[in-house]
């Protein structure tokens, strides 16, 4: 497709926009992978698709579940060799999870993409073969068969470029079941009329009943996360199935799920960090979805790598000719865990809310912090006795050595600054010193990084009400964004961005930093053309994606309203 580029103005709109170019609002959205048509900022590059294009107004019909009829003339040769796609174009593969996050199985799916229709099962990883998506129409529809009959939309999204590794999860549940004799007491001797058959309760409903003895699959159900009968004292962690009875002596099948909750909380894969989240909740004020989202920004996610074989049109492997073997690809699935052990290869960030050396030193030497009573009580933090001049003794903070030295303040400094240094630290996350590493390496236990990082996060807080900055309209999912941002950036470049003073070369740096060079010049053209913008555009872009409070909530009707992060720091500028 050949197109134009047009800079929005102010008044603009998609629809007049695709009127005055003589194409259709919905084709420039698709073309520029606009999700809301509309909402679009002044000063945005969009591309336009040149009228006489035979391509130009390709578009998905409304009215219709299947796409309308797309026959794209091809301007590339085609030949036995294997040719890469385009970088701008999408590969992307498909898992799908039940409710308890376990693989579902026979599940039909039909993927809409790229004006075609994709029809598979899943295996048993749940997962289909992959679809390729052309970037001129990276719009993608995902359906499900329904076990009632018909089919059910389940995701719709733009494909991003490369390689794109996409999990969906049911909120219901199919469980095989055996129908068990009724062992309870004796029924009374007065008997109905009309007496009622004995239930066979499933995850404390199922819409029908099998019959006695035979072996019965439940209907993909909503599944209850708490039995009647279930006591408190009998939890069971999300996941488990059990069987047992009622009182009544009625065959039973828990399963217990993550939600409901008191807490409203969801965290799925990273369900084993609850107890810790929802302690540091009400440790710190703010509700724990807040917590989880503060960490799914901060954390990097385990990944699995896999290689698999690349095929040509006959479906048979590719080979290598200078090797004899066939030729792979890496194929990367996320499920979005967060990993405790992440390390930065570019920096000494590690952990999984990846504090520097320095900063994580400085939380554990900063009185109040959780992290600091940890360091005292291991015997790490103490003071030491020292006399003035005058011979006035006083106690100062000292850090004890393996060696059982104590180490204090070089003049004009602090401990943490002192420790940070040679002859200290040697390396990137590296010690000299047994205790001084065993403290660097609580990064990597997941109740020390957490709480450092709500803390650090009230600390930062507390920085910028000191520097005049009024939070107090902001709720928690907002407070978070500005928690983000300072462990970002820093307390000091936090404020820079919330005056919009940080300089052209510190964008520029901080910009190439996080997405490298070629990107950040991509992101700085289609803002102003300033790497400021740019980098407003992303950090924005970035917490927006990865700062969803709904994506931590059983129900998400109970969501407070959580503006974007320009947005946020427009209204608290001073």
């Amino acid at each position: 497709m050949t197109y134009d580029t047009y800079i929005v103005k102010s008044g603009d709109s998609l629809s007049k926009i695709a009127r005055l170019h003589g194409t259709e609002a919905r084709t420039i959205a698709e073309l520029n992978g606009i999700n809301n048509p509309d909402v679009i900022r002044v000063g945005q590059k969009i591309r336009i698709p040149i009228a006489d294009d035979p391509k130009a107004n390709l578009q998905y019909s409304k009215d219709d579940a299947s796409p309308a009829s797309i026959t794209a003339p091809s301007n590339q040769s085609h030949n036995n060799s294997h040719e890469e796609k385009k970088s701008s174009d999408s590969e992307v593969f498909f898992q799908f999870f039940d409710v308890l996050s376990l693989p579902i199985e026979g599940l039909k799916v039909i993927i809409e993409a790229g004006g075609n229709l994709f029809t598979s099962v899943t295996g048993n990883d749940g997962s289909i073969p992959s679809v390729e998506v052309p970037s001129k129409l990276p719009r993608v529809s995902v359906k499900v068969e329904k076990a009632t009959g018909g089919t059910k939309e389940v995701a719709n999204f733009n494909a991003e470029p490369g390689s794109q590794h996409v999990l969906l999860t049911s909120p219901k549940l199919s469980l095989d079941s055996v129908q068990r004799p009724h062992e309870g007491p004796k029924p009374a001797l007065k008997i109905p009329s009309k007496p009622s058959p004995a239930p066979a309760i499933i995850s404390a409903k199922t819409d029908r009943i099998p019959r006695a003895g035979s072996n019965a699959k439940t209907d993909r159900l909503p599944a209850a996360s708490e039995p009647p009968q279930r006591k408190q004292s009998e939890a069971l962690a999300p996941g488990t199935i059990k069987e047992t009875r009622s009182p009544a002596g009625n065959p039973v099948l828990q399963v217990a799920l993550e939600c409901p909750n008191p807490e409203n909380l969801r965290l799925d894969r990273n369900f084993k960090y609850r107890d810790i989240i929802i302690a540091a909740g009400k440790r710190s004020g703010f509700i724990p979805q807040a917590i989880a989202a503060v960490m799914n920004a901060e954390a990097a996610t385990i990944t699995e790598v896999t290689e698999r074989a690349i095929l040509g049109k006959d479906k048979k492997p590719i080979i290598d000719q200078k090797t004899g073997k066939p030729k792979t690809r890496k194929i990367r699935k996320n499920y979005g865990e967060w990993d405790t052990r992440s390390a930065s290869p570019a920096s000494s960030a590690r952990g999984m809310t990846q504090f520097l050396d320095g900063s994580w030193i400085d939380n554990a030497t900063t009185e109040g912090t959780r992290l600091n009573e940890k360091a005292k009580k291991n015997g790490w933090l103490t003071t030491k006795a020292i006399k003035d001049k005058k011979g006035n003794e006083s106690e100062i903070p000292a850090f004890l050595l393996e060696d059982e030295k104590l180490v204090t303040a070089a003049k004009g400094g602090t401990l943490a600054r002192t420790l940070s240094r040679k002859p200290y630290l040697t390396g990137c996350a590296t010690a000299s010193d047994a205790n001084l590493q065993a403290l660097l390496d609580m990064r990597f236990d997941a109740e020390s990084a957490i709480d450092a990082a709500v803390d650090y996060g009230l600390i930062n807080l507390q920085g910028l009400k000191d520097a005049g900055y009024d939070l107090s309209e902001l709720n928690d999912g907002e407070r978070a964004k500005i928690i983000y941002l300072c462990h970002h950036l820093g307390l000091a470049d936090a404020k820079r961005f919330i005056q919009k003073t940080i300089s052209e070369s510190s964008a520029k740096k901080l910009l190439i930093t996080q997405v490298g060079a070629a990107s950040a010049k991509e992101y700085a053209d289609n803002a102003d053309g300033t790497y400021v913008q740019g980098h407003r555009a992303w950090l924005n872009g970035f917490e927006n994606k990865r700062i969803i409070l709904t994506k931590f909530m059983c129900d998400p009707s109970k969501v407070p309203e959580v503006r974007e992060l320009t947005v946020i720091t427009d209204s608290i500028k001073v």
